[in-house]
């Protein structure tokens, strides 16, 4: 076990205190990147959540990202690579709150030979991968990836210690968001059930069609999923196709929003 610094305990503490008073998940979010960015310097950090995680079938909610650029993030969102089993489905087999090196799981010959380390990872100048996991229901809810370049070097045993002395508690506040969260959600209108099962909207589709039925530009939905607005006007015309409607007026009927 790495021995931490003064600063990383100070860190940690400092981390722990904000993200005890963020009262929403967004807060959460930018609180906890930013204790992250401050313990573990790198060139991406980033807050994947997900509506269901198991291999083969995830479903991403809202991605957070912090005091970097990731060009290519909505191209990662849309692609197929959930299917490359060596990074993302051996994630569901750490199930449980705790941190992770990718050179843990996967050797850097066979990184570098995956199809997401082409189009994303190259692309975007970046190499080694730190991952903190947090769960809840036994189910993988949450998982932030760090990024270095290669000439950064991979993340060391004493930063990993930190992550995993972080983790539990990040997971422990989120946990008590995500049950905040379900018990204010309101239940008129289409729900995301209905909309899965009845009508065949994804789970980013429904998103788009209700923050656009909330009065959302197309702008402001790209800035909340942090994809570019080309992605929210293909999810949109999915959406309306599905749902055969053809303006913004017949999705606040449907989400039973009331303007007036």
């Amino acid at each position: 076990m790495a021995r931490l610094t003064n600063f990383q305990w100070e860190t940690i503490y400092e981390g722990t205190l904000r993200i005890l008073r963020a009262e929403t998940i967004d807060a959460f979010a930018q609180e906890s990147l930013g204790c992250l960015a401050a313990l573990i310097p790198a060139k991406q950090h980033m807050l994947f959540t997900f509506d269901r995680y198991v291999p083969g079938n995830v479903e991403f909610g809202k991605p957070y990202v912090y005091g970097t650029s990731v060009h290519l993030l909505d191209v990662f969102l849309d692609g197929p690579y959930m299917d490359e089993d060596w990074i993302f489905n051996r994630m569901n087999l750490k199930s449980s709150d705790c941190a992770y090196r990718d050179s843990d799981i996967i050797d850097e010959e066979d990184l570098v030979n995956l199809q997401v380390y082409r189009d994303i990872y190259q692309r975007d100048g970046v190499h080694y991968g730190l991952r903190i996991n947090m769960t809840a229901n036994n189910s993988l809810r949450g998982s932030y990836s760090i990024f270095r370049a290669k000439e950064a070097q991979d993340f060391t045993d004493q930063e990993l210690e930190a992550c995993n002395r972080i983790a539990p508690i990040f997971a422990a506040r989120y946990r008590q968001l995500l049950n905040a969260c379900s018990s204010n959600e309101e239940q008129d209108g289409l729900t995301r059930s209905e909309a899965m099962d009845r009508f065949g909207l994804t789970v980013r589709e429904y998103q788009v069609a209700e923050m656009i039925a909330k009065g959302l530009t197309d702008e402001e939905a790209a800035g909340r999923l942090c994809v570019g607005t080309s992605t929210i006007r293909k999810h949109l015309y999915n959406a309306y196709a599905k749902l055969a409607v053809n303006k913004r007026s017949q999705l606040e009927e449907l989400f039973g929003i009331n303007r007036r």
